[in-house]
């Protein structure tokens, strides 16, 4: 007959292993986001990459390289004009009419001092705009949509030049817009930041085509856009700001932990005020998932090249966080996601007009274009760029004098060299020369 005595002690220790297994598991469970989040830390310091928002905050640029002052001056001198001439701000990227073209030349007289302003900081090699930079989640900088106003003041002056004969005054006001963008790199480059930029080249590159395919320019001007087009990495620079989005990210969970998404006063700093554990354990198990995800989203962005398949498998990353209960991640993700397509049209309009810039300078040296893209390098181009979407050469045909160089655009469709003005995703991304 079996020990009762016995079998309780059985019991009681299967138990007590059970109850410590348990808590051993529970243990290792609410671990383990926090160590995931400081395995992400050390693969950053190893890739000697920033850790914290602080160590991107920009020092102060010297007032002798700093454009931030003259574009100041520039900013209060801006004049919107009438109601009519309002609405030719948006008016750098459509045909006018030739009453809007007096519009215009009214809106360009009342905008000569700002541009000349706007001039004199394109030349400055830097430029950083006072502001408070320690909270990055404060919004976006007031001098970012004057910069964008600036932009297409100079896509205006330059459509107008050409109307006037200009045509090295056209290059001179396109490669002035393209230094508005470059002088935001002192900014940390968030996102926003990112994609202002993107903007800002965008209306410089697509007067480049309008201006200039039915026009010569110098060889002169030629080789000073081509200048300007290898200061243009819309890739390098998405990677960037990846890394300084993570950091974002970083201060933004730091917050959560705090118990409120704003600046804590130094009092409540100083009394360490926390969030309950379970909760801190949730935001925990967030910041690890977004972390890991901008790490793969950088990794991309570093490559040569844009991979489509592993691109569009970061899109899953959306439906894995909800699952993994991590709904912050859920509602951020995608939006980065949705960032590489804009990234690639705009590399793909920089290599369209480096490409054309190039084809141009050939025929002035040679009398005619080449066969073959191929033939630019490395007289004209160190290489000759392929298509992001496509992985290969850009598309090139003579066209009667002219030709087209393009890409097949974010459809991934050959569509013959056809702009779509009102869907762009859904057409290709074109340079076209009538000479």
């Amino acid at each position: 007959m079996r020990d009762p005595n016995r079998i309780v002690k059985l019991i009681a220790l299967a138990g007590s292993f059970m109850l410590m297994a348990g808590l051993a598991g529970g243990y290792l469970v609410y671990c383990a986001p926090y160590s995931d989040n400081n395995a992400e830390l050390e693969m950053m310091r190893a890739a000697a990459e920033p850790t914290d928002w602080e160590q991107v905050i920009p020092k102060g640029v010297p007032a002798e390289q700093n454009a931030a002052s003259l574009y100041e001056q520039a900013f209060a001198l801006l004049n919107e004009g009438t109601k009519q001439e309002q609405q030719l701000h948006s008016a750098w990227n459509r045909e006018l009419t030739a009453k809007e073209w007096l519009t215009v030349d009214s809106l360009l007289q009342k905008n000569q001092r700002a541009l000349q302003f706007v001039r004199q900081a394109a030349q400055k090699p830097r430029c950083l705009f006072t502001a408070d930079r320690s909270n990055p989640l404060t919004g976006i900088s007031p001098h970012y949509a004057r910069l964008r106003a600036c932009a297409r003041l100079l896509a205006l002056e330059a459509r107008q030049r050409k109307r006037q004969g200009n045509i090295n005054g056209v290059a001179e006001s396109l490669r002035t817009g393209m230094r508005l963008s470059e002088h935001l790199a002192d900014d940390p480059q968030v996102l926003i930041t990112y994609l202002v930029r993107l903007a800002i080249d965008a209306i410089a590159l697509r007067n480049l085509e309008r201006t200039l395919n039915d026009t010569e320019a110098s060889r002169a001007d030629y080789r000073a856009v081509l200048n300007a087009l290898s200061r243009l990495t819309p890739q390098k620079d998405l990677a960037r700001a990846f890394v300084h989005e993570r950091l974002v990210s970083r201060f933004m969970h730091r917050l959560l932990y705090m118990g409120r998404l704003q600046e804590l006063p130094d009092e409540a700093k100083a009394q360490n005020v926390r969030v309950p554990w379970l909760v801190g354990w949730g935001i925990a198990r967030n910041e690890a998932f977004t972390l890991r995800a901008l790490r793969q989203m950088i990794a991309e962005a570093q490559q040569d090249g844009f991979d489509w398949q592993r691109i569009n498998r970061l899109s899953n990353l959306e439906q894995q966080a909800r699952r993994q209960g991590c709904p912050l991640a859920a509602q951020l993700l995608p939006v980065f996601v949705k960032v590489f397509p804009k990234a690639a049209q705009r590399q793909a309009q920089v290599d369209a007009t480096r490409l054309a810039f190039a084809l141009r300078l050939y025929r002035l040296d040679h009398g005619d274009y080449p066969s073959s893209l191929n033939t630019l390098a490395p007289e004209y181009l160190k290489h000759v760029p392929l298509d992001p979407f496509s992985h290969q050469p850009f598309i090139y045909k003579r066209e009667g004098k002219g030709f087209v160089v393009y890409s097949v655009g974010p459809n991934f469709r050959n569509d013959g060299g056809t702009v779509n003005e009102k869907k762009p995703d859904n057409g290709d991304i074109v340079w076209r020369s009538k000479l």
